[in-house]
């Protein structure tokens, strides 16, 4: 398991971001493979690379659990990352005002997103396990602190405006 840290220049006290990239939509049949993570002044990606997938997934709930229990929780897609880390929906806090396309835009002109969009990931991540292209591997680390990048952009923005949506 690759475990990269990228210090930032701000620090969300009191609270975190969680992002996951999977192969698919269904925790019962699917896998995760990245699990990336801001907290406090820090961009913490785990990138699963041998590892099964149900010591991968298993490894995700526990860091969660240790890590991020006595902070509020945020995603933008809350609920996907709850099915996935086994959280209660009272522990993750959605995104709901932004759009996804405005998401979209800033990921693939500030950002330079490789992937575009989550629904990408089990493609790279097939090229990885069945080929061992690290290329597709460090699209999906790319990726998924792209998505962090951006949460962490509008979790700032509002917290600045006054608040956030419920």
């Amino acid at each position: 398991m690759m475990n990269l840290v990228w210090k930032l220049p701000v620090s969300l006290n009191g609270c975190a971001i969680v992002d996951i990239e999977t192969t698919g939509l269904y925790p019962e049949r699917d896998e995760i493979v990245t699990l990336g993570v801001v907290h406090h002044n820090v961009l913490r990606v785990f990138q699963r690379t041998t590892e099964s997938a149900k010591e991968f997934l298993e490894f995700s709930r526990r860091w969660c659990y240790k890590n991020l229990q006595d902070k509020e929780r945020f995603a933008y897609n809350c609920m996907f990352e709850t099915n996935w880390l086994n959280l209660s929906f009272s522990e993750l806090q959605p995104f709901n005002y932004a759009r996804k396309e405005d998401l979209f835009n800033i990921s693939s002109r500030l950002l330079h997103d490789p992937l575009h969009s989550g629904a990408n990931v089990p493609y790279a991540w097939r090229s990885y396990w069945e080929k061992g292209d690290l290329k597709a591997l460090e699209a999906i680390v790319l990726h998924n602190k792209t998505c962090l990048f951006k949460e962490l952009a509008i979790l700032l923005t509002h917290r600045l405006q006054g608040g956030i949506q419920r």
